[in-house]
């Protein structure tokens, strides 16, 4: 009978049950083969404990340790315990209990189990075990050998080798799919999509180099409040997509917090944990950047080998499909340019033709289709220009086999009928798409030989009437001089003679006057009448003096322009303070103005004004003559001097609150014996030769004089005279 399950005895070895049945069941003949065999099976089981495996005898139903032999301390980390009696069961977790339970009771023969073992005290995972279950007989008892043997090592080698197959299958569907797109956005989108199912990281975002900046070409996120605004933008040296640009090699960060190279806080601010960064080189050429990052702490580098192969992979795939996008921009923008040249071509008011280095027509544009009275280019594509175009039947070109280039040359071109056109032509070799041509462009110029033939006519009429019209203009100009000499020899000559009667009158003029008032003064009048004939005569005198002193006045201006004007009069230069004579001719003229209380007069100088080589009398004519024309049109406000240094002239301005000077003539008023006449001014008020004569002392010095003015507002006169060895800019 087997021993109850129950009981507390363990149950007896093999041994003691051999002894046993040897001292109650054999005969002492048999002992010495008995003993013999005991030892071999002794001998048997310190082979069997020496085994790498654990050997378990187990009793079923009851589940319960036999015997136990090979490594089940090392297995169990039992190196001072006892299996026997134990149940086999309690070896395991007791999810486990009930399929080995299962296991045991329905093998028939042979099964095998793959199970994890009971955890030890402070463990979290037990050993995983692979179990041979063999049912034996033993006696009338069943029992089952069970060999476990620590497949945890092998389970975690299967586990990395299928996880290896995984990545390179993942890596092989990669290179075939981003292989077959030609387009940087499908390459991406391919490449995310293997990259998300492989790694499966939060966030995936590939960068493109473009100058100093990365831009983001790609972006996936498993988490909805993620952008791509967010981790846009990166510069060529920041973060760590700047520092695996800059250093060529990928980067695997576990807290991107604690990394002194994650310089941007919106990767920071937006939840990121870990990333890694790899790049993508293409030679020692870095052309962006694939970006992995977790929201969780993760350590992408156990993913390293997968993530360098996958970018390797998306380089050489994002290279061919920017060089095909670039191939197809160009290719076209090269149809595009083909299209713009045919529609040039077409609406040049000129004739083209192409012409092949066979003398074979290539091309020929509309209006020279038209030139040449033909309807359709094929009427002339693949002939050779002697059959169709050329009047020359030599065998030499003298573009292609002399190699010479024409430049508006006149030549001849056969119409449709036959018909020379003269043309003027210009022709130059050129390479096209790797073809030698040659380049025609010309023009009709038949209507155009015949109108210049006529032009030419007309031409040497008109020059014709142009030289007699000189010659009659010429000689016109003479007379006009001579009578412009006479003129003024003829002034000359009666200001002189007008000046010895002129004196007499004014001198007399006011002795009579001195003597009627002495007269007066003596000879009281006491008869009305005579009182008022007396107040008439000495009017009429003060009319003669003032009358004799505007002619004197007038005639002494014309004969200083006319010496000016002739090169005849003689200048007294001197070094000059300008603004010392400013100042002295202000004071001769200061009696004046205090006729007029209503007007003031000042004066303004600036300080370290140079000396220059002037005459003083005549500088001092010129603001005499601008002083007195301010007196004259100006009857109440003030009048102001001014002299001030410019870098390269002296500028002396003298302005009044005035009647004004109308733009219109404004640079009249500088012409001789010309006055203003208008509504808003005053009958003439003087000779009309002092700006005239200003005009030529200030121009003699090099200097220019001009006037700023508004009616009504009044008028600033200004002059500018150089510095020694300068010109003046023009006024402003």
């Amino acid at each position: 009978m087997p021993r109850p399950p129950d009981s507390s005895d363990p149950p007896p070895s093999l041994r003691e049950k051999l002894i046993g049945l040897g001292e109650r069941s054999i005969a002492k003949s048999y002992y010495p083969e008995l003993k013999e065999r005991l030892q071999e099976l002794e001998r048997f089981r310190a082979l069997m404990d020496a085994a790498s495996d654990a050997i378990f005898l187990v009793e079923t139903p009851s589940l319960h340790i036999m015997d136990a032999v090979g490594a089940w301390r090392d297995l169990l980390d039992k190196p001072d315990g006892e299996v026997v009696g134990v149940s086999f069961l309690d070896l395991f977790p007791d999810p486990c209990h009930s399929p080995l339970a299962d296991q045991f009771s329905g093998v028939a023969s042979h099964a095998t189990v793959v199970c994890a073992l009971r955890p030890p005290p402070g463990t979290e995972e037990g050993a995983l075990v692979e179990m041979s279950i063999r049912l034996t007989p033993d006696g009338g008892r069943r029992s089952a050998v069970v060999v476990v043997r620590d497949v945890t090592e092998r389970a975690v080698m299967e586990k990395s080798l299928a996880a290896k197959v995984q990545e390179l299958q993942a890596l092989h569907r990669m290179g075939m799919a981003v292989a077959s797109y030609l387009s940087v956005e499908s390459v991406i989108q391919s490449a995310f999509k293997d990259v998300m199912n492989a790694v499966e990281p939060d966030l995936l975002m590939l960068f493109t180099a473009d100058g100093q900046r990365l831009r983001l070409q790609g972006f996936e996120s498993r988490r909805g409040d993620a952008n791509a605004d967010q981790f846009a933008g990166h510069g060529i040296t920041e973060c760590l997509c700047g520092a695996t640009v800059s250093e060529g090699e990928p980067l695997f960060v576990q807290d991107i917090h604690a990394d002194p190279r994650c310089t941007r806080d919106e990767c920071k601010h937006h939840g990121l944990s870990s990333m890694a960064t790899l790049p993508l080189r293409l030679g020692n050429l870095t052309i962006g950047v694939l970006a992995l990052g977790s929201f969780t702490p993760r350590n992408f580098g156990a993913a390293s080998v997968f993530l360098r192969s996958a970018a390797s992979i998306v380089t050489g795939a994002l290279h061919n499909a920017m060089l095909h996008e670039d191939l197809e921009r160009s290719i076209r923008e090269l149809n595009e340019s083909r299209e713009n040249l045919t529609t040039i071509l077409d609406t040049l008011p000129v004739g083209v033709i192409l012409m092949s280095a066979e003398r074979k027509v290539l091309r020929i544009n509309g209006y020279a289709l038209k030139m040449l009275d033909y309807d359709h280019e094929e009427e002339l594509l693949g002939k050779t220009c002697r059959e169709v175009l050329c009047v020359y039947h030599n065998d030499r070109c003298p573009i292609f086999d002399q190699c010479q280039e024409v430049d508006q040359r006149e030549c001849d071109l056969l119409t449709r009928k036959g018909r020379p056109l003269t043309v003027l032509k210009s022709a130059i070799p050129i390479t096209l798409e790797g073809q030698r041509v040659l380049l025609e462009a010309f023009t009709n110029i038949s209507e155009l030989k015949e109108t210049q033939l006529a032009l030419q006519r007309a031409h040497d009429e008109l020059e014709e009437r142009v030289l007699q019209r000189t010659r009659e203009l010429q000689q016109a100009n003479d007379r006009l001089q001579e009578l412009d000499q006479l003129k003024s020899s003829f002034l000359t000559t009666v200001s002189h003679d007008l000046r010895t009667p002129l004196t007499s009158i004014y001198g007399f003029a006011k002795l009579i006057r001195r003597d009627l008032r002495r007269i007066e003064a003596n000879v009281p009048i006491q008869d009305p009448g005579i009182r008022r004939r007396r107040e008439a005569v000495l009017s009429n005198i003060d009319i003669i003096l003032n009358e004799s002193e505007r002619l004197t006045r007038l005639i002494n201006d014309f004969l200083d322009l006319s010496k000016i004007e002739e090169g005849r009069y003689e200048w007294a230069d001197e070094a000059v303070d300008l603004g010392q004579l400013a100042l002295d001719t202000v004071d001769s003229m200061r009696g004046m103005f205090l006729e007029n209380p209503a007007l003031t007069l000042h004066v303004q100088l600036e300080s370290g004004v140079p000396l220059l080589q002037l005459d003083p009398d005549r500088i001092q004519q010129v603001l005499v003559n601008l002083l007195s024309n301010a007196y004259k049109f100006t009857s109440r406000g003030e009048v102001s001097v001014e002299v001030r240094t410019g870098p390269q002239c002296v500028q002396v301005s003298v302005s009044d609150t005035g009647e004004g000077i109308p733009a219109h003539e404004q640079e009249r008023i500088f012409e001789r014996f010309h006055q203003v006449v208008g509504d808003t001014l005053h009958a003439p008020k003087g000779t009309g030769l002092g700006l005239a004569i200003c005009r030529r002392i200030v121009e003699h010095y090099r200097g220019r004089i001009w006037v700023e003015s508004r009616v009504g507002e009044g008028s600033r006169f200004i002059f500018e005279l150089p510095r020694p060895q300068e010109d003046c800019p023009p006024p402003c």
